[in-house]
């Protein structure tokens, strides 16, 4: 049973504190594609190589696509 006054009722405190580094913001979105290609094809037992060549060919294909090349350029990724 702890105690009000004992040395083991008392929280330890976390260590480490604001030693976190911002994210890039490009960085953070390319990791948010990647886990989402890794949620699709994690059954398919693709390389990272066949998934990064996938993400370029799907690029690619966009933007080759103009009514979607506006769309991006009009909106934030954050949206």
């Amino acid at each position: 049973m702890l105690k009000e006054n004992s040395a083991e009722y008392k929280l330890q405190p976390g260590e480490g504190l604001g030693t976190a580094k911002p994210k890039d913001r490009q960085e953070e979105f390319l990791s948010q594609i990647i886990n989402r290609l890794n949620e699709v094809f994690v059954t398919d037992q693709l390389t990272d190589k066949d998934m990064v060549n996938y993400a370029y060919t799907i690029r690619d294909k966009v933007g080759e696509n103009i009514l979607v090349m506006k769309q991006i350029e009009n909106n934030s990724p954050e949206l």
